[in-house]
């Protein structure tokens, strides 16, 4: 099914308890640096776009906006 709509991540959420916070998100690598996804409420009005950029190995940025906008830095470790 991500093959037939050109998506390569399709998630169904759960709210934790809520169903007012169940959300279906579909997303998309425009490179292999850039992740865009949407998600949208099942059961409620809200929406979530993210954008996630790769700077390098270990270090990327999220931004995300809906009912609330916020932004992340992420440090990532393998550990092998």
């Amino acid at each position: 099914m991500k093959q037939a709509f050109g998506i390569d991540t399709l998630d169904v959420e759960s709210g934790e308890g809520e169903l007012e916070r169940s959300m279906v998100t579909v997303g998309k690598y425009l490179t292999p640096e850039l992740f865009i996804s949407y998600g949208r409420s099942l059961f409620g009005e809200g929406g979530l776009f993210l954008l996630r950029y790769s700077l390098s190995k270990h270090w990327e940025i999220e931004t995300q906006t809906g009912e609330e906008l916020g932004g992340d830095i992420y440090y990532k470790i393998d550990f092998k």
